[in-house]
């Protein structure tokens, strides 16, 4: 009961922070990555502005961020505004030979409908005769995943810290101004540290919109899938 109240705490503390804070970092923040043990105490938040008539020609490419079974991510920055972006590059064949075309289809549905300042936003999508490209918000802390790793563990105000925002992703999500989503592919992997401290939530690849509805769908990384996914049992908000 102590930690529940604790972390009811937590999500009252960053929801009341994410309404009154605009994000004043934005697409192109350059700064160092923050480590998951010093999260900074107020967030900024402010939506990514979309990129009309975006080409592959606008940007400049750059390390390569990720690495995918269909593609990769690269670090591209915008030739006439030089802002930052993370560009997601996925290979048409490798998607059709793979049968991903209706995820991808629907990640990019999804992606463009929701806004929230813990979900990575997407500010254009374009293709051309081998690749379909997503450009996405360039988060600068990196993988959730990595940090994790390099500390080892977290202390319990961090976890009730991380919890809270997750708490209110899943919130927005399930609700229905978004029609109900089910994202089903959570792990440390997918989430993304911004600059600020806080998490944004990553790769909407197997997210799916139920609404009052269930799927029966196995998806997901089998070491985080939740119990009653195990067990078959249908999905529902």
């Amino acid at each position: 009961p102590k930690q529940g109240h604790a972390l009811s705490l937590s999500v009252r503390y960053i929801r009341i922070r994410a309404r009154v804070a605009p994000d004043k970092m934005g697409g192109g923040a350059t700064k160092a990555a923050a480590s998951p043990s010093t999260p900074t105490p107020i967030p900024l938040f402010r939506a990514v502005e979309e990129i009309p008539n975006a080409t592959l020609d606008a940007f400049e490419l750059g390390a390569t961020l990720g690495v995918g079974a269909f593609g990769r991510v690269y670090f591209a920055t915008h030739k006439e505004h030089r802002s930052h972006w993370a560009l997601k590059q996925l290979k048409k064949d490798a998607v059709m030979k793979g049968e991903q075309h209706e995820h991808v289809k629907r990640e990019r549905a999804i992606l463009a409908m929701i806004a929230h300042p813990f979900v990575v936003t997407l500010a254009a999508a374009f293709q051309d005769v081998r690749h379909l490209y997503f450009v996405l918000e360039f988060v600068a802390g990196g993988e959730f995943d990595t940090h994790l790793k390099a500390q080892g563990f977290l202390f319990e105000g961090h976890v009730r810290f991380y919890c809270a925002q997750l708490v209110l992703i899943f919130e927005y999500l399930h609700s229905s101004s978004t029609g109900g989503i089910v994202f089903r592919d959570l792990k440390p992997p997918n989430l993304i540290l911004g600059i600020d401290g806080y998490l944004k939530l990553a790769d909407f690849g197997f997210a799916k919109i139920v609404g009052a509805s269930h799927t029966h769908t196995f998806l997901g990384t089998p070491e985080c899938v939740q119990p009653e996914r195990r067990s078959r049992l249908p999905l529902r908000l």
